[in-house]
């Protein structure tokens, strides 16, 4: 997930260098979104690894991700709405 700008259509245009489903083990070291926003992503496309992380991170996580979903969907909502004018 991004925060702001244009995240709707960057999100729908993301990628990444590897296949996540070879990826074992990710370290998390905090829930700030430039370092956990993408983890959604990275599971939908393959990653069934272990998330390593402090449990103060673990806690917060959650948090954070639902908060940028609901800015996401705000977005996304709007977005809808332009186009369909």
């Amino acid at each position: 997930m991004h925060q702001g700008g244009d995240a709707v259509d960057r999100i729908e245009h993301e990628t990444f260098a590897f296949d996540p489903a070879t990826i074992d083990t990710l370290v998390l070291s905090h829930a700030h979104l430039d370092h956990s926003g993408l983890i959604p992503l990275l599971v939908s496309r393959g990653f069934r690894g272990t998330i390593l992380c402090m449990t103060v991170t673990m806690k917060l996580l959650p948090v954070m991700l639902k908060n940028a979903a609901g800015l996401y969907e705000r977005d996304l909502k709007w977005k809808n709405r332009r186009r369909q004018r």
